[in-house]
């Protein structure tokens, strides 16, 4: 996304290639990103965390947050 900015900005490339080349490339793996983070998210959360009752709050208002 740098690289096609700067090559828009030097003007070798348009700046519509630019905005719309990223989106297509991240449009690409959100199916795989959003099932990563079904399957394993929980987890992931629970070993980067500290234990105790905040942190568990915290996660559960986040999870309440994003089920809407």
């Amino acid at each position: 996304m740098v690289v096609a900015g700067a090559f828009a900005r030097v003007g070798r490339v348009s700046l519509a290639l630019a905005l719309v080349a990223p989106v297509l490339g991240l449009a690409n793996m959100d199916p795989l990103l959003w099932w990563g983070g079904r399957r394993w998210g929980r987890s992931l959360v629970a070993r980067m965390l500290p234990t105790g009752p905040k942190p568990e709050r915290s996660v559960g208002r986040a999870e309440q947050c994003f089920a809407r």
